[in-house]
This record gives C-alpha cells, sequence and structure tokens, in this order.
C-alpha cells in the first residue's frame, strides 16, 4: 500500500497491444467507433469524433481530500483471494477510482489514461437524466410520472410509445419491441444511424418508428436506449432547455466540479441517450 491515495498511472494494461499500444492508444474515427484497437483512445475522447455540448463546470471547485494510506482490499472469486491490482492485472479497464464521502480511497489508471484525461459515462448518464427527471417535476415542469409522454412529445400522440407513462421509462418497462445486442445491426444502431445522419427527421420522428408493444408499461424489465432517448425529449420539451444546460444549470455547476462535461448532441442538435463526459474529479 502507498503512503496515501495518490493516483497511480500505466502505460499497459490487459492485452494492450490490440487497443493500440504501438501507436499511443489512437483515438480513430466516428467510423471506427466500436472497433477494438480503437476503444481506449475513443472512449476517452468522445466528444472530439461526435457534435457535443459543453456542461459548465462550478465556479468554485471543491476539492475531494486523500484517504492517508490507499486502500488494501481483497475479495474472492471462485474461492482465489484476489486484490484491486489483480483485478486491474485481469480486466481491461482504463481506470478504477473508488470514493467514500469525500475521499479518494484508490485510484489507478491504465493504458496511458490519466486523472486529466476525460471518459465517457455511457449508461451512468440514464441515472443523470433520470435526475433531471425529477429536478422538473419538483420544479412543476413535469406534473407527474404518471403522465403518457405524448402530452409533452405531441409527435407521438396516438402511438404506443407516446401512450407510455414517464415511470415505465424510467424503469425500462416500457413494453415496446426494441432490439440492444450491440452487433451493429439491432434496434439501438438503427436509432443512432437515424439520429446521427445528416438530414435525420429528428429525435421524435426517429422514434415513432418503434410502436410494437410487447407488453404493458411497467410489466416487462427489458433495458432498451429507446427509453432513454424519449425521457431526453420529454425533458427539452417540459424544461424548454436541453438536458446539457439543465444539466448544467441544476447539478454539475453546483456541486464543485473543476472541469465541464459534455453531451453528445444529434443531427438536429438535440441532447439524446448518449454519454455524457465528465472531466478531473481532483475537485469536486
Amino acid at each position: 500500500a502507498f503512503a496515501q491515495a495518490l493516483p497511480v498511472f500505466s502505460d499497459t494494461g490487459p492485452d494492450a497491444a490490440s487497443f493500440g499500444a504501438d501507436a499511443g492508444y489512437p483515438i480513430g474515427t466516428r467510423a471506427t467507433l466500436n472497433q477494438q484497437r480503437y476503444l481506449v483512445g475513443a472512449f476517452s475522447h468522445y466528444d472530439q469524433l461526435l457534435l457535443a455540448r459543453p456542461v459548465r463546470r462550478a465556479a468554485a471547485p471543491s476539492p475531494f481530500e486523500r484517504a492517508p494510506e490507499e486502500l488494501v482490499l481483497h475479495y474472492t472469486h471462485r474461492g482465489v483471494p484476489h486484490t484491486l491490482d489483480d483485478y486491474l492485472d485481469r480486466h481491461p479497464a482504463t481506470g478504477l477510482l473508488i470514493v467514500r464521502d469525500r475521499s479518494i480511497l484508490y485510484e489507478h489508471y491504465r493504458y496511458g489514461r490519466t486523472d486529466r484525461d476525460r471518459f465517457t459515462s455511457q449508461s451512468m448518464a440514464k441515472t443523470v437524466l433520470g435526475m433531471l427527471i425529477g429536478i422538473a417535476i419538483d420544479e412543476g415542469r413535469i406534473r407527474s410520472i404518471d403522465d403518457s409522454a405524448s402530452i409533452y412529445v405531441p409527435e407521438l400522440a396516438g402511438t404506443e410509445l407516446g401512450r407510455t407513462p414517464l415511470h415505465a421509462l424510467l424503469h425500462m418497462a416500457s413494453g415496446i419491441a426494441f432490439t440492444e445486442v450491440y452487433d451493429g445491426h439491432d434496434d439501438q444502431a438503427k436509432m443512432m444511424r437515424a439520429l446521427f445522419s445528416r438530414g435525420s427527421a429528428g429525435a421524435a420522428a426517429v422514434l415513432s418508428q418503434f410502436d410494437t408493444r410487447v407488453a404493458e408499461p411497467g410489466t416487462l424489465w427489458h433495458y432498451a436506449g429507446l427509453n432513454s432517448e424519449l425521457l431526453g425529449l420529454v425533458l427539452t420539451n417540459a424544461t424548454r432547455m436541453q438536458p446539457a444546460d439543465y444539466l448544467a444549470s441544476r447539478i454539475w455547476s453546483r456541486i464543485g466540479t473543476e472541469a465541464d462535461a459534455s453531451w453528445v448532441i444529434d443531427a438536429t442538435g438535440q441532447d439524446g441517450d448518449q454519454p455524457e463526459q465528465g472531466g478531473d474529479h481532483g475537485q469536486h
């Protein structure tokens, strides 16, 4: 254990060669976004590949403390004891940060990433979106999670998706048929292509294509980006603000963040169900 929980950096990691170590982990292009060789570079420079809206940081950052000693943690998997270092040696993670209250307990980075890089939040952005929906309800901009989506997105009136209540969308239980298996041919890929292609008809029109009900709202859990994409549109229409701006004014600028975040936008400028990036975490 180190004397203090300071950040630890490594230029390598499991199977580093396949992630482009020889080329310094290249960023690639939008077309190579999900190819293994470009994953490390692309997913720490996501807003250089796709259009994004900034989420403004706090005027005065609030620093985290560091534990006087780095966390020493052991766990057992299939009867074999392991340490956190063992975990990082076995799994291709760009970093592992453990925080309790306001103290950083453990902070290690791999594949040439550092505490100054920016990382995609992936589906953590869905949790942030849920928080913003809650704030909008508290402010009276959204009446209730029992409201149907079409109240806030009238273009979906008369559709199965439009009659889905917000609580079902928040619980990933819309009951709408939507495949998300990340093979490049699923409904998620179809939705993303339609949203980000030049000449996109816009989020409401794209979402209206997915309108086959397989279960009543709230009765079947099924993870689908469709739900969050619609919630983002609901939030935009209800607040008359893009989610990035609403996040900045309600949360990001108020919690002592040191760096701007970003929220990827589609071809029409709508903030959607795309990874939101945070900046440095040493000051929050």
